[in-house]
């Protein structure tokens, strides 16, 4: 015969026991998302007299007077690690030496570094067919930041240049870069960013700032636009000297016209030589 109070003392210990589940979960660490390790892109370092180009702009940046506020050299992205992503990817070698909790084993069994490589392989022939007629190149005809803290122009990061997407050669461009894309996303290997595909290479970065410590210190992109440098460059329609506004999206400028000579597949950590990115594998359009 049960003692009395036989059921409270149970359902009281059944009450501990479901609190304490339910602290350890609410004390369970989220799972890790793994880094990043390559990057799809076309390669634009090589061009030397684009390089120059730019070089001639974040020098005058730099020695602008009166000095603009957040800039510094350590920001400003080397003329031989410029190029347009297609898509950031998490590869591995071998996917049996991930971890069984990792997302990558998980949800994409094909992100390989090798299958990357055999994929572009594979999609060359038709992507040498779609520039028979009709070359692909980049011209930067557009400069821009991408979003600042809260909208405010004193607060940018990452200042860039830009195909115009709204021309011909640029629609060009954009659809041939989403179909790459796009063949990689549907085969698990590169990253769903959960945004479109924004072409565009970097020429500022406050990510690259030294010291360490103050990597989250903005630039000011208003005093980029009322700089001299700025109103020394040469806009389409427009006399050397003439400033386009920027109110409303990218500023006109023209850095030149660079044919597409190659897809590449570079590891995101280290360095060439040079200090280029490690180009892991790639194909040519060239021949």
């Amino acid at each position: 015969m049960p003692r009395r109070g036989s059921r409270s003392n149970f359902q009281q210990d059944a009450n501990s026991e479901e609190k304490t589940k339910m602290r350890n979960l609410s004390y369970a660490k989220p799972t890790r998302k793994p880094p990043l390790t390559h990057f799809l892109s076309i390669p634009l370092g090589h061009n030397a007299a684009l390089c120059e180009r730019l070089s001639t702009l974040t020098s005058d940046l730099l020695n602008a007077s009166p000095s603009i506020p957040g800039l510094d050299p350590t920001i400003v992205v080397p003329g031989i690690r410029l190029h347009l992503t297609l898509g950031v990817m998490c590869l591995s070698d071998d996917m049996r030496n991930e971890p069984e909790t990792s997302s990558v084993a998980q949800d994409a069994q094909n992100a390989t570094l090798q299958n990357a490589i055999t994929l572009l392989e594979c999609i060359r022939p038709r992507l040498m067919s779609l520039m028979e007629n009709k070359p692909r190149r980049v011209s930067f005809q557009r400069l821009d930041i991408m979003s600042p803290n809260r909208g405010d122009l004193e607060k940018a990061h990452i200042m860039w240049i830009g195909p115009d997407v709204e021309s011909e050669e640029g629609k060009r461009l954009q659809d041939f870069c989403e179909l790459i894309h796009k063949e990689f996303f549907q085969a698990g290997l590169v990253v769903d960013e959960q945004r479109p595909l924004k072409l565009h290479c970097t020429v500022l970065n406050t990510k690259y700032r030294k010291p360490y410590r103050q990597k989250g210190t903005p630039f000011s992109f208003s005093a980029v636009l009322s700089s001299a440098a700025v109103s020394k460059l040469s806009y389409p329609g427009g006399s050397e000297g003439t400033v386009v506004p920027a109110t409303k999206g990218p500023l006109a400028v023209e850095f030149g016209s660079w044919p597409v000579e190659e897809i590449q597949i570079c590891a995101m950590q280290g360095k060439g030589p040079d200090g280029q990115y490690i180009r892991v594998g790639g194909i040519s359009l060239t021949s």
